[in-house]
């Protein structure tokens, strides 16, 4: 058995060995013109974007029905359609994080199946009945209303969750296994957003949202109204009506200006 002989490192062979190194990280280098961000300092971001929720969607969409193909597991729902678009035209919104995703969806899908249970368990013979019928009506429209208290109340606001309820209550969620196939399918959509928004070079949270939601604005005739704030944003209030619910006006004044005097009950003397 005859002995390998390693030759010594020289100068010149270590000289060799640094430029194929760095060639090779020239070469991986390169990579990185087809991410996201490097894309977006020479195309228009808005075309950017729009070929980027074209292209994740279609690639998702693949590998779920591919998976589900291969498994026979039910992992398709109208709900993921507006999901997918979420996850993708906008990343960093707190709605699209996998937290909102999955935890709304899964409440949803349970809402909408224990409202369909208890409508049968009260009404035997329900489930038969057409989907326009009152009963079926009450049973939906219970379930996004208890869904949507879950999402304000609590702040996991994700929209298609509601979706997922109404296609619950009316029955097309028939398991808890299909329940469960249905959060494995957002389970999967959300860790192939992570995969995906990681090699564009785009943020998206592991769990919690980037940036915690503050709720919405409302627009009334006491101005803007936070959700996440009791106190509206007060501007030019020229409405009398508007005037007399924040109590910058007396309501015995139309005018707009308070009397210097006003009658003493019982005495009929101004004070």
């Amino acid at each position: 058995m005859t002995a390998i002989i390693i030759p010594p490192m020289t100068k010149s062979n270590r000289n060799i060995r640094e430029k194929l190194l760095n060639r090779l990280a020239w070469e991986a280098g390169k990579l990185e013109r087809i991410r996201f961000w490097y894309l977006a300092t020479r195309i228009n971001v808005k075309i950017l974007n729009t070929l980027n929720v074209f292209f994740h969607s279609v690639v998702s969409m693949v590998i779920l029905g591919w998976t589900a193909h291969l498994t026979s597991w039910p992992l398709i729902f109208p709900s993921l359609g507006p999901t997918i678009f979420l996850l993708f035209y906008s990343p960093s919104s707190p709605m699209a994080s996998p937290r909102n995703t999955v935890l709304a969806h899964a409440a949803g899908a349970f809402t909408g199946w224990a409202c369909f249970h208890v409508l049968i368990l009260l009404v035997p013979g329900a489930e038969s009945v057409a989907q326009t019928e009152p009963l079926r009506i009450a049973a939906a429209a219970a379930a996004l209303g208890l869904c949507g208290m879950f999402m304000s109340t609590t702040g996991i606001v994700h929209p298609p969750a509601a979706s997922t309820t109404l296609i619950a209550a009316l029955g097309y969620v028939d398991s808890l296994w299909t329940m469960a196939m249905l959060c494995t399918a957002v389970v999967m959509l959300c860790a192939l957003a992570w995969v995906m928004h990681r090699f564009s070079g785009i943020k998206y949270p592991v769990w919690r949202p980037l940036v915690e939601w503050q709720g919405p604005e409302l627009a009334t005739r006491l101005g803007r109204l936070s959700v996440a704030s009791s106190t509206p944003e007060r501007g030019n209030l020229k409405d009398v009506a508007t005037r007399l619910a924040t109590r910058q006006m007396k309501p015995w004044d139309r005018s707009g200006h308070e009397p210097e005097s006003l009658p003493q009950a019982g005495t009929g003397r101004t004070s």
